[in-house]
């Protein structure tokens, strides 16, 4: 990787200081360092919902900065004058055999020239400014041509539009384009936000990410909508606040407990479901409630009944949203495996319970607009690019951690809870009385994410995987590998 002095970089964004990086050749690690900035920067926003979108957005403008500075090395080094027609065709040709699908001759041909390129970062309330320099000017055919494919990329409906239309794989350009301003109508960014400029000397290509992505009056419309959901959230059942009450007793027999939880069929069948799961570790087979309380302990039993209540008002009131559970639950698992190794008791039954419950707010979120969601999940099947439940995410809006904090709040979740769900993708905002659980719980969702790729080692942020000595990639991915076979044993 370029010599990027990594620490001045992330300061700045903690500090939200404008701040560029320069390099001649991204190989991947430079990739995923760069992927990783655009998440921390869309964090600061509340904007993570949109990171694919711009990670796809951004890869396809630096490869196409670096193509650029190569093709003009290329042509300098072959005798040939781009700027002539019968050189630039004569050129391409050969250009395009030798090097565009070839990474590491490409990435030899510009570490030993002059060209590089460079990406300037902004960030304020008003939103994200993302810029790409090449010090290589756009010829006016090739102006011509970008600014015809972005006319055109303009009218079409969807990826596919755009494979059947452009045939011209001259310099494989045009699909790039049609990609990108397909890709900002998705996430309701204004494509006038993307623009192309040469001065003669260089090419800058910039994209601003306003701070609020969607039309004001949609956001307010669906925000409006989601609080108005949580406001009419029914409260906990008082069978299940008073079960949890009495585990809070110290004074509270097991059988007395157990009792509690027995008087209700659906409760006992989700309590014993949860307490044979991969997020309550006990090393045995929990066959009654009894020995759940006896095994397992007052506290896990009491963070089993608090999670089987908020999952049965969300399944009572949305969809059964079975996939997010799921990682609902290995993420608890993990966050408990990490809590014990990193902090000890005292986190652990806190972080378990707080993984658990750390998506509440994606279920509202997928389920504020029906119609909206079953018609991304018609067009996300022409789309490889994310995931279904990402398309959502970014038809609504708005975060599912905020809005899963502010369920949190009005159900009187304890603070650590609170801040665990809503900070579960940006541990930094976290209290120092919860950045124990808040960590935990963010580093075993990240964990889950790399294993659905959503994410990638390089967006942790970084203070975090020092805080929890893995730093190092190698130990990192081999305390994963712990984790996913602990998981898996289950």
């Amino acid at each position: 990787m370029a010599a990027i002095d990594k620490k001045a970089v992330y300061d700045s964004i903690a500090s939200r200081q404008p701040f560029s990086i320069s390099f001649k050749f991204a190989d991947r690690e430079l990739t995923m360092f760069i992927d990783g900035i655009y998440a921390r920067l869309l964090t600061l926003n509340d904007q993570l919902y949109v990171l694919n979108s711009v990670i796809s957005i951004m890869r396809e403008v630096v490869a196409n900065a670096q193509k650029a500075n190569a093709k003009r090395v290329y042509f300098t080094g072959s005798g040939l004058d781009i700027n002539r027609p019968e050189d630039y065709k004569k050129g391409m040709k050969t250009f395009k055999t030798h090097f565009m699908q070839k990474p590491d001759e490409m990435s030899a041909l510009l570490m030993k020239s002059d060209f590089t390129v460079s990406i300037d970062f902004s960030i304020n309330d008003r939103g994200l400014s993302i810029s790409v320099r090449n010090n290589a000017p756009v010829l006016p055919r090739e102006m011509e041509r970008i600014r015809h494919r972005i006319e055109k990329a303009g009218i079409y409906k969807n990826l596919l539009e755009a494979y059947n239309d452009i045939e011209d794989g001259t310099e494989g350009a045009g699909l790039g384009i049609a990609l990108v301003i397909i890709t900002l109508k998705n996430i309701g960014i204004d494509p006038s936000l993307f623009t192309i400029d040469s001065d003669g000397n260089a090419t800058t290509v910039t994209l601003r990410i306003p701070g609020e992505i969607k039309p004001g009056s949609i956001v307010s419309m669906v925000k409006d909508r989601i609080i108005k959901d949580i406001t009419e959230l029914p409260p906990f059942p008082a069978n299940i606040v008073r079960i949890m009450e009495l585990c809070d007793d110290p004074n509270s027999s097991f059988d007395v407990i157990a009792g509690g939880v027995m008087s209700d069929p659906a409760l006992t069948a989700s309590v014993l479901k949860l307490s044979n799961s991969a997020a309550f570790i006990s090393g045995k087979r929990i066959e009654s409630v009894y020995d759940a309380v006896r095994v397992l302990g007052m506290k896990n039993v009491r963070s089993m009944v608090m999670a089987s209540g908020a999952r049965h008002i969300m399944e009572q009131r949305y969809a059964r949203y079975e996939e997010i559970w799921e990682h609902c639950n290995r993420v608890a698992c993990y966050a408990r495996h990490i809590g014990q190794k990193y902090h000890g008791a005292g986190v652990v039954e806190r972080a378990s319970l707080a993984g658990l419950l750390h998506d509440l707010g994606k279920i509202i979120l997928i389920s504020a607009e029906p119609a909206t969601a079953r018609k991304i999940r018609e067009e996300s099947k022409n789309r490889l690019l994310i995931t279904e439940t990402f398309m959502e995410e970014i038809a609504i809006g708005i975060s599912h951690s905020t809005i899963g904090g502010m369920v949190a709040e009005g159900w009187n979740f304890p603070e650590y809870l609170v801040e665990a769900i809503r900070c579960h993708h940006d541990p930094l905002k976290a209290s120092p009385a919860t950045e124990a659980v808040v960590g935990t719980v963010y580093l075993a969702n990240m964990f889950c994410g790399i294993e659905s790729r959503k994410y990638e080692y390089h967006y942790c942020y970084e203070s975090i995987l020092e805080k929890y000595q893995l730093g190092d990639e190698k130990a990192f991915n081999d305390y994963h590998a712990v984790l996913r076979k602990s998981y898996e044993a289950q």
